[in-house]
């Protein structure tokens, strides 16, 4: 897998290895919905809500900028961080506020278990990507590429974490009707879901492996 202009090399991953990362949720019983709003998942299936705000439905009220979190060492076995990280201001105390939050979920993820990321795509027009005054920073596969081990990031001299794998997905629109038409039925039938000319990434899947 390689990534923009610098022609990164990601450490290669195989069918059987990308099936089981991206069935963790399926698989796995002890789940955190970090930062999860008025997405709660359910309780019977393994999943703790955490959140800012008391809202119905929410298990741990924390603020995800209050490091650490309430929970112990290598706690679950699947995270889900769903529009999450471009939220984390540039500093968290002395240090950077992504490389302390990561190191955090690193923490609390046991070992096999998998970070799912869920980010704005970093090719929307920064007008729309920066329209909300609370996205600090623009999320690619390259933001993770020091957690895997790969020589010339700045993020492996600043953190021990590391992760074995990493998968990404893209979610697109299409641009044919305009974006108010995003029918994965139609878009599929006519060919089309990956067509540059026709479609434009909104959202960007990472799904990273202890």
């Amino acid at each position: 897998m390689t990534e923009g202009r610098w022609r990164v090399e990601f450490p290669p991953v195989t069918d059987e290895e990308t099936a089981r990362i991206l069935s963790s949720e399926q698989r796995t019983g002890r789940k955190l919905n970090l930062g999860c709003g008025r997405d709660i998942r359910p309780k019977e299936e393994g999943w703790t809500n955490l959140d800012l705000v008391g809202l119905p439905g929410v298990d741990v009220v924390h603020d995800i900028f209050d490091l650490p979190y309430p929970f112990d060492d290598a706690a679950f076995d699947h995270i889900l961080a769903s529009h999450v990280l471009e939220h984390i201001p540039d500093r968290l105390g002395d240090e950077d506020g992504l490389l302390r939050v990561m190191d955090e979920l690193h923490r609390i993820l046991a070992p096999g278990g998998v970070l799912h990321v869920k980010v704005p795509h970093y090719r929307l027009e920064p007008e729309v990507y920066f329209s909300n005054p609370t996205h600090y920073r623009l999320i690619s596969p390259l933001t993770f590429a020091g957690y895997l081990g790969i020589d010339g990031t700045c993020i492996q001299y600043h953190t021990a974490a590391r992760f074995r794998h990493m998968v990404t997905r893209e979610n697109r629109k299409t641009r044919l009707f305009g974006d108010r038409i995003n029918s994965w039925h139609l878009k599929k039938y006519l060919g089309m879901e990956n067509l540059p000319g026709l479609s434009k990434p909104y959202e960007l899947e990472i799904f990273l492996e202890k």
